[in-house]
């Protein structure tokens, strides 16, 4: 057992057997002198040249002792009926093998050759193919050739040899076991118990013709018997519209990171990476089938249906801890999310979208080798709690469609809350928006939003929002009011749910005061630097038609239409009476204001009015009768207007008519509504010249523009950004 993983490895295997005997390693590398590729005198495929043979060593220094494999008795440890090679070194007396003879080597050879496969074509560049389904095996390609000089006696392999150069019996050097574990998958990936054939991973930089050779059945069974080795099984398949069929050699590989469930969730008890080997075959229910077999093992400790997982594919382009850092900020929405999936094709649960697809709602009938995976993707596990409820966004029956946004014929799994369009991942979601804005019907309402909550990470305010499209006047009335801090701790602490009436014919029943409370909480504990704000663009284009598209609005319109709607949303006043409008004809009495204020509390309570709201006192004096009428209106903001500047500086040259003397450039500050005369006097009086005794002329740097009057006003000297003042003394 390897860090809590049983191991699998068949009882002939070198994990049970070879840890006490120690057999040769003839040669070092599966590759070695790969560019000695010559062709076999026999007939046999192309192979790799040799190295020249070196003296036969003892047969003792390289195949195991019968002491230990008289241990294996000892312990209790069978050994295998296949296993050939090692009963017969059991059955000898001192631990060596019996040497056979030359006719004995020739008929293992004969029977060998009998078995041999006839493919229908074996080029060097395409694959094996048969006429018929078969069972085949893969045999160490260094192995082999080690055997073949075995059999034969010849020094050289790929030479012609007389009967009288062939080296003896007793000199040959044994090729040992079969080292067909010197081809498989080395890393540690999910077993099955019952050593079935997907757990014989070929490495993927072993080839055909190079690293192995594909025997028959019998074949195998004959070697076998006689050498013992690990058996690497293979079955022939025919894709559609193909006539032959060839083996499957290498797996699907997939790169398996479980998840917890929900309940539980917790960043540090998610898996590590550990790869399953499946069939190309397979469609993915077959591979669910196969994963749930083995995780289910009790050396792992999983208890897995069809029902209670799912798979997903992550995205590639994304780098497996970064998604980890972001499920661990979001841990007490993934716990604690009231799940309420209403639609029957669309399971929001925590409303969380994988970065990645789902393999679950594929097609049927489309196979693995079809998904086009690469040996890095990355396969999440989700599971389900004892609920059955599951952590990510999930659309059953997912269709291959076209895409709302990039129109490609892909699967759509995703879409738009309202349910009416459909996207192939999350990015053509978020880019369709502001073209999708105006058309979608849905609000977005999210009943729970406990899973926003304070942290360290907190922005705490300072979060910008999107521009969707012409949205800057929205954005910063949003902006004045979430840094109200009054008003954002209201929502923030969540005592607007109290308040909410959503029978108030002039609300929104209370639509659009969860959509702003959700956007504060966003602003303040969220930690991105920017977030969207298109949710509640939504609702307030339902509700506000001229805030529906994405023409200019003013600002300030938009700051009165939210704080009226928020008010008669939270209005604490469920059934308002009927007040009558009081006036007064005293322009001094001032008994009426606390009268009209609370006759307008009588109508409106809310945190708005305890907050934002105020009334004006209105006296109106009739020109004809010199009466008075005193009245109180209540409002919300105040309109200034912003403060402009009255100055204006005006930038000369002074030209003296003395050539000799130097040109003076300065600066004259004048007020805005001044005029040339009065730029005329700031200069005469600044310099101490005659008011009268200079011309003022307007120059570009190409050419003469103009002549200024005295009448004329001084902005027209700054209207001219490429221009300059010249004052030429007369």
């Amino acid at each position: 057992m390897t860090d809590g993983v049983p191991n699998n490895d068949p009882p002939h295997s070198p994990s049970s057997l070879t840890d006490k005997i120690q057999y040769p390693e003839l040669i070092p590398g599966l590759f070695q002198n790969q560019d000695k590729v010559e062709k076999m005198d026999d007939g046999d495929l192309p192979g790799i040249q040799p190295c020249h043979d070196s003296p036969n060593p003892d047969l003792n220094d390289l195949i195991a002792d019968k002491n230990a494999l008289e241990e294996l008795k000892e312990d209790g440890k069978a050994v295998p009926a296949s296993d050939g090679f090692a009963k017969e070194m059991l059955s000898s007396s001192n631990g060596n093998l019996a040497v056979p003879t030359v006719e004995e080597l020739k008929e293992e050879l004969v029977e060998y050759k009998k078995g041999k496969l006839n493919p229908y074509q074996r080029n060097a560049d395409s694959p094996v193919l048969f006429n018929t389904k078969k069972k085949v095996y893969l045999l160490n390609k260094n192995w082999h050739r080690k055997w073949k000089k075995y059999v034969t006696g010849r020094r050289y392999a790929y030479h012609y040899m007389g009967e009288d150069d062939l080296v003896p019996v007793a000199s040959r050097t044994h090729p040992g076991r079969i080292s067909n574990e010197e081809m498989l998958y080395a890393g540690e990936f999910y077993k099955s118990e019952d050593e079935d054939l997907y757990d014989a991973q070929v490495r993927t930089e072993v080839r055909d013709r190079r690293g192995y050779k594909i025997v028959s059945e019998k074949q195998w069974e004959l070697l076998s018997h006689r050498y013992g080795g690990v058996p690497i099984k293979r079955y022939c398949y025919k894709d559609e519209y193909y006539a032959y069929y060839q083996p499957e050699i290498c797996f699907e590989q997939f790169n398996l990171i479980i998840l917890p469930p929900r309940d539980n969730f917790a960043v540090e008890d998610i898996s590590n990476e550990r790869a399953i080997f499946i069939s190309k075959r397979w469609t993915v229910k077959e591979a669910k089938e196969r994963i749930m077999k083995v995780l289910s093992q009790s050396s792992y400790g999983y208890h897995l249906t069809q029902e209670n997982f799912r798979l997903w594919k992550l995205n590639r382009m994304l780098v497996v801890r970064n998604v980890l850092k972001e499920l661990e900020g979001q841990v007490d929405r993934i716990r604690n999310t009231v799940i309420r999936n209403l639609e029957p094709k669309i399971e929001e649960n925590t409303s969380i979208e994988f970065p990645g697809t789902s393999l679950d709602n594929q097609k049927e009938s489309l196979i693995i080798q079809n998904l086009y995976l690469n040996p890095d993707d990355k396969i999440i596990i989700e599971q389900a709690n004892d609920k059955g409820e599951f952590i990510f966004k999930y659309m059953k029956d997912v269709e291959i469609g076209r895409c709302e946004f990039c129109s490609q014929t892909r699967p759509l799994i995703t879409s738009c809350c309202c349910k009416k369009v459909f996207y192939c991942s999350s990015s053509c979601l978020k880019k369709d928006v502001r073209f999708h804005e105006d058309k979608c019907t849905a609000d977005e309402l999210e009943e729970d939003l406990s899973y926003i909550k304070k942290t360290e990470r907190s922005n705490m305010g300072i979060t910008g929002l999107q521009n969707l499209g012409n949205t800057c006047y929205m954005n910063s009335g949003l902006q004045c009011l979430s840094n109200t801090v009054l008003l954002s701790r209201y929502f923030l602490e969540d005592l607007y749910l109290g308040d909410i009436n959503e029978t108030n014919p002039l609300g929104t029943k209370g639509r659009l005061t969860k959509s702003f409370a959700k956007l504060v909480k966003m602003l303040w504990y969220e930690s991105e630097t920017v977030i969207s704000p298109s949710f509640f663009k939504r609702v307030v284009g339902n509700f506000y038609s001229n805030f529906k598209n994405f023409s200019q609005q003013d600002g300030h319109e938009l700051i009165i239409t939210v704080l009226d709607a928020l008010h008669e949303d939270l209005n604490r006043v469920k059934n308002k009476p009927y007040m009558k409008l009081k006036t007064s004809d005293d322009p001094n009495d001032n008994s009426m204001v606390a009268t009209a204020w609370y006759d307008y509390l009588a109508r409106n309570q809310s945190i708005v009015v305890d907050l934002l709201h105020g009334q004006y006192k209105s006296i109106l004096k009739c020109p004809c009768c010199s009466k008075y009428s005193v009245t109180f209106d209540p409002f919300s903001t105040v309109p200034l207007p912003v403060p402009a500047k009255k100055d204006r500086t005006v930038k000369f040259f002074y030209v003296p008519y003395d050539v000799s003397k130097p040109m003076v450039k300065s600066v004259v500050t004048v007020s805005k509504t001044a005029s040339v005369e009065d730029v005329r006097e700031k200069v005469a009086e600044m310099l101490a010249v005659p008011k009268y005794g200079s011309t003022f002329v307007l120059l570009s740097a190409k050419t003469f523009d103009r002549f200024l009057c005295r009448e004329q006003k001084s902005k027209l000297i700054t209207k001219f950004a490429s221009s300059e003042l010249y004052i030429q003394e007369i």
